[in-house]
This record gives C-alpha cells, structure tokens and sequence, in this order.
C-alpha cells in the first residue's frame, strides 16, 4: 500500500539549534519553582523565584563528604547565587566522598548531560545518575564499565567507575503532524494511535514553549491549550456528522469532553481514561504536555476485530498565549475535512494514521469477510512474499454490492485481484442469480482493470447451522467451471474445509471467520498459485490442512525448534483417527525472558486442537504438565487439564524426556516417561487427526518420535 506521510503545519516550529539549558523559554509568571536535590548533603534555596532575580543558596556535606560541584539546569555555576532563567530550575549539588574512587561521566555535550550525585564514593555507597537532556532528548539508558544499568543507581565497587549514557529522541516520529501558530509561537502536535485487545489507545506529543492553562479566566477547557479529534469508522461514515462519530477535547491541565453525535453533540464516554502529563524541557527534552488516553471499544460501540482498520481520526488543536489571544485549526490536507467524516484519515492495524485510499497495488483483494482486513492479521504476513498487497473487501459485503461499487475497486490500479464472496447473495436470491451475479461483477471489472489478472476464491462454508453449504458447494462449482472458460484462476478452499461433508470447525474463529490456522492454509495455496511458497523435504513440516507456524531445523534423526514466540509444526504423512504418538524433548534455555515457557505435543483434529506440554518456568525446574484445548485462536487457559510428572524428572540440556498422547475413541491419555499424568474425554471431530510439536518461547530438541495408527486394531 502507498503511505502518505502528513506533515500538517501552518507555521514553523523555530527553536534555537544550540540547546539552551539555563535561560531556556518558559511562560512569564511571577513565580517559577526551584527543585534542590543533594543527596550526600544538605542544600537550603527558596522554593520559588521571579524570572530575573539573584537566587542565593548554601550547600553542606555529611561527615566523610565535601561539596564537589552545583549544577543549575545541568550547567555547572561557581558560587553561591545564580540569576533564575524564565523557567522551573533544577539545582543539583553533588559531592566528593574523601579518599573514594572516581565516578567518571562521559558526556560530549551532544545529547545531553549526565551527573552522578558523587564525583568520588566509598565501596558501598549508592551513585543516584541524573541527566540533563537536550532538545528533543532523553535518557534511554545507562551503563557502568561497561555493564548495562538497570535504572539510575548503583552501588560503588572497590575501584574507579566510568558511566556512559545512550539517548533516544523524547519524541517518537509519526505520520501525522499538526501545528497551530498563534502570537508568533507554535504548537506543535505529534498523533501516534493504536489498537490494543480492550481499546483505541491514542498518544499526543504536543510542543509548547508556553503552555496557557488557567480555566478561571475563560472558564471553559475549549479556550485553553488543547487537543481535539473525532473517531468515526470508514465502512459507516457518511458525508456529514452521523450515528457513530465521536468528538474528544482534551486540555493541558488534564480535564477532557467526551461526546457523540446524535442528532446533535451529546456527553457520553464511559469507561475512557485520560492523563496529562506537562513537559519540562530540563527533564523531558521539549516543553509542552503529553496527552495519553485510553477509549474501550464499548465507548464507541463496537468491538475489537470490528475497530481493527476501520476507525477513523480528524485531528484539531488550540494554541492559547492569554486568555484571549488563541488560534483554533483542524487538519485541512490531503482532503481530510473536519466536518465530512468520509475524508477523515485511518487508522491502521499497525498504529500508524494514513491515508485511507491507496492509488495501486500488486494484488487487490475484494469481496466479503474472508478478506476484510479486521480478520487476516497472520494471513497478511503471509502475504509479504507476493508483494504490495491492499484490500477493499468488507464482511457481509454481497457480489451485488461490489458491482454497485466497481468504482471503489477501479480507483487502485493493481496487476492481480483476488475475489471472494457469495454467501451472501446465495442467501438473498439463491444459487443461479448468484452465479449470474459472478459474471456481472467480473464484466464490471474488466472494463475498470483490463490488465489484472482474476483470481477467484471459493466461498468458504459457514459454521451456522442455519446455512446451506451443499448449496454454497454447488455455487463454487459454477464458479469454477466459469473461471476456467475466461482463463482466471481457482482456489477452491471449500473442498478444504468441507471435504468430509463437514466443516472443519477447528480451522474457524467465527461463523464465517477463520482462525489464524485457516488463514494459513488460504495464504500457502495463494502462495502455491502464484509459485512463492517452498517446502521443506524431510520428516516434519505441513500436514493436510494444518501448515506449519515456524522455521526449524532437522535432520534425519532430530529436529530443533530454535526461534522465538509460539512455534509449531507437524509430523508429515500421518493421520489416524485412533493413534499412539510418542516423541523425546528436552530443553536448551529461554527466549525473550519468559516466565511460564512451554514444549509439547498437539493433536488437531478437524473440531479442536489440544495442546499436551511441559509448563515450564523460568528455572526449567517444574513438574507440571497440561493439556489445553485451543478454540479459534483461544487457547482455554480456564478449562485445563493438569498433571505431575515423577519427583527427579529433568529435560534440560540433552536430559531427554519421553511425551505420549494415546488416542482411543474420545479418550485423551498424555503420558511422560511412561507414567500417565493426564487422561481425560475429548472429541476432536470424525476425522482423522494430524499431530505436531510445539513450543512457546523454548529452544527445543526433539528425537525417536513415533506414530503407530490404532485404527485398524
């Protein structure tokens, strides 16, 4: 997809190149603060001063200490007085510990500056490290010869110590940049937005080098510093304010409106959460406020997989000096228009806001859910190997409804499309107008996009019981014989999840929704299709419908899962509905810090998956196991089953521990070392069953795996 970055100014942020940390720019009150710190010592300043006065102080060490140097924003001042800048101050007064070692701290003045609250300390004392950042600044971390530090202390060795520090920039890059000049100073806005499982979490940098939030005046947040944005959602949005928008106001001084449009804007917001934070150039590396806030998806009316990819933000902001002087401006580029929420920008699955209507790509996906993009999050990354990938399709969306909007299509000049529907008509005017329905939509198509070439993918079955999928099965039949005679091509996923006469529901997240498994399988044929999709040859790797999660390493005799995160593959050429399956694990450490890892075997039947495995912990000491049925793309952590391996049992580092699942009917047995630790009634569909080996953040070895099939016995 084409990204557009936006970089909305109506005038230029200037702030002075050199950094300035004593007389840097602040808002003209009669009192600024004065934060003492001295840490060895005792350090007696007024709390508060006029920009401009003389600011005496005194300074005294404890017994065993002498008052080294004074910093006052992080430049070191001689004496006892200094002239307080425009601005809050930080006075640091660090120390010499008589006869100590030496605290070196290398600064080159670049970034920032760091001081350790001691120049010389005694073997135990504890070094407290602040730092003074520049512009734009902030201490990312800290390391102590070398050695990696974990926070701002540590305690002195027996020897001298040099102190490093690494900066990062205060504030993070984003697509979307908003300023509002008012009285010659700018705001400056910096929008990062993201979805998490409860909510949309929004995050706003804003640069202010006068931050006016004194509400006694105007006695209303509207008239102060702040933000502003509406939400709406690209498949409902209308031209005008409409059911589902949604409009924030969020001030500097933390206070904020919550409304929704009905017939007017009225208050609403339940459960949203907002924190102001004000930013100090001497600590936080810019002047200004931070606005962190957090909106559950039940405060905007939907739910997480309908939020993903379809919300949508227009930003606006109030740059205040005075309680009269204040400029109002919203986003007016790239066609986004404040009050008509069809142009608003998009938010992205990734957190990023963009523009919501790329102009080509190498595939084009239309049609109805199995393409929506709320429902593919690993068949995308699939996906990354065919090229720029872009889809239009929306859940519930009929052909008929694709043929009314071929223009939407035609707008994205792409070199492939995939299509993908029919449930939807079949059920409103039945199979042979829906097939009729296929021809309309692909002659529309062609007169818009000439040079793509057509893919049609079946109409996947549905899980309700409501539905017809003999007659979802016949209209694929139709299909595909009309593919063939106009040279498109076929997937025919149908035949995969309904090969038997019944739907494959261990592959399904929903009615008409499939599971992170079943968009593997659809991703590897299109891979097949298009000759990008490679197998390994050997012992483990896909198996019928199941394809493999991850890369591993084998040879005739073991095979290595040696990668982060979950990984899971299969045992090639086996499947019975009655089996024994045995292999030998044993562990070689930890990834990525987990505390409750875990290895193991699975069992995927065509109505559930079932997980046996080791629960780990981050000693690798444990003898629990469990067994864990995984629904869609839930595991049931709620419902499992738990067992006990002997006293003594090891698995680490080339101790080998033998795991069995034996099934027989709808009984489960899970055995280690021989020893049953599990058994339990499970129905894993009529089907024969495939299994694998899996693990969640474990370096693993696997070998002597067995499959001895019981079907026939």
């Amino acid at each position: 997809m084409k990204r557009y970055h936006l970089l909305i100014l109506c005038a230029v942020l200037v702030f002075a190149a050199a950094t300035c940390l004593v007389g840097c720019q602040g808002e003209e009150v009669q009192t600024l603060r004065i934060n003492a710190q001295s840490d060895y010592g005792n350090v007696v300043v007024d709390e508060f001063a006029v920009c401009g006065d003389k600011v005496t102080f005194t300074a005294s060490a404890n017994e065993g200490y002498v008052v080294d140097k004074v910093y006052v924003n992080g430049e070191t001042i001689v004496g006892s007085d200094f002239v307080m800048p425009c601005c809050d101050v930080k006075l640091l007064v660090t120390y010499a510990a008589n006869g100590g070692y030496t605290i070196t701290c290398n600064n080159d003045g670049t970034d920032g500056v760091t001081v350790a609250s001691l120049t010389k300390a005694n073997k135990g004392d504890t070094v407290t490290l602040y730092s003074f950042v520049g512009y734009n600044k902030k201490a990312a971390s800290y390391t102590v010869n070398g050695q990696p530090l974990a926070g701002n202390k540590f305690t002195m060795p027996a020897g001298d110590v040099e102190i490093a520090t690494t900066y990062a920039n205060a504030i993070e890059p984003t697509n979307l940049v908003f300023a509002v000049s008012q009285s010659g100073t700018n705001a400056v806005s910096y929008w990062h937005a993201r979805y998490t499982e409860t909510g949309l979490m929004l995050s706003v940098d804003v640069e202010d080098a006068l931050v006016y939030s004194v509400t006694s005046l105007q006695r209303d947040i509207a008239y102060i510093d702040n933000i502003e944005f509406v939400l709406g959602f690209a498949d409902t949005n209308g031209i005008n304010w409409g059911a589902g928008n949604y409009k924030v106001i969020v001030a500097s001084n933390g206070e904020f409106r919550f409304e929704k449009y009905d017939n007017g804007w009225k208050s609403g917001g339940a459960g949203v959460s907002c924190k102001v934070t004000e930013k100090k150039l001497f600590k936080d590396g810019y002047a200004g406020y931070n606005v962190e806030m957090t909106i559950p998806y039940g405060a905007i009316g939907t739910s997480a997989n309908a939020a993903r990819d379809n919300v949508t933000l227009a930003v606006a902001m109030r740059n205040a000096v005075n309680g009269i002087n204040s400029t109002w401006a919203s986003c007016g580029v790239n066609g986004c228009l404040w009050n008509s929420p069809q142009t608003h920008f998009l938010v992205t699955n990734d957190g990023i806001v963009l523009d919501n209507k790329p102009d080509s790509a190498d595939y084009l996906f239309v049609g109805n859910g199995l393409f929506d993009t709320t429902n593919w999050t690993s068949f995308a990354s699939s996906l990354d190997k065919l090229g720029d990938c872009v889809s239009v399709a929306k859940d519930g969306a009929s052909i008929k409804h694709w043929i009314d909007n071929i223009g939407e299509v035609g707008s994205i000049s792409a070199n492939n499309v995939y299509f993908c529907g029919g449930a939807e008509d079949i059920a409103e005017v039945g199979v042979l107008q829906a097939f009729g329905r296929v021809t309309e939509f692909t002659a529309a198509l062609r007169d818009k996009l000439p040079q793509a070439k057509l893919t049609f993918v079946s109409q996947i079955p549905l899980t309700s019981v409501r539905t017809d999928n003999a007659a979802i099965a016949a209209f694929n039949g139709m299909v595909a014989d009309y593919a063939a005679s106009i040279n498109a091509d076929y997937i025919d996923v149908c035949s995969d999840l309904y090969g038997q006469g019944e739907v494959c529901r261990s592959l399904y997240a929903g009615v008409g929704r499939l599971s992170d498994d079943g968009y593997r399988l659809l991703g590897k044929r299109i891979l097949v299709l298009s000759g990008k999709y490679t197998e390994k040859d050997g012992n483990w790797g896909d198996n019928g419908l199941f394809v493999s999660t991850c890369d591993w390493d084998e040879t005739a005799s073991t095979v290595g899962l040696n990668v982060g995160g979950i990984q899971e593959t299969f045992l090639r050429g086996k499947a019975a509905t009655d089996f024994e399956y045995t292999a030998e694990m044993t562990t070689y450490g930890i990834y990525n810090g987990d505390s409750w890892p875990k290895m193991g075997l699975t069992v995927h039947g065509s109505e559930r998956n079932m997980y046996f495995y080791i629960d780990a912990t981050s000693s690798l000491d444990s003898l629990v196991v469990g067994l864990v049925q995984k629904s869609g793309n839930d595991y049931l952590w709620n419902s499992v089953s738990t067992g006990t391996m002997a006293a003594g049992t090891t698995y680490t580092k080339g101790n080998y521990v033998t795991m069995t699942v034996r099934k027989t009917g709808n009984t489960l047995c899970c055995k280690i070392n021989g020893s049953t630790v599990i058994e339990t009634d499970v129905d894993c569909g009529s089907s024969p069953c495939v299994v694998g080996l899996f693990c969640f953040n474990m370096q693993v070895n696997v070998r002597s795996w067995t499959f001895t099939d019981l079907s026939a016995k």
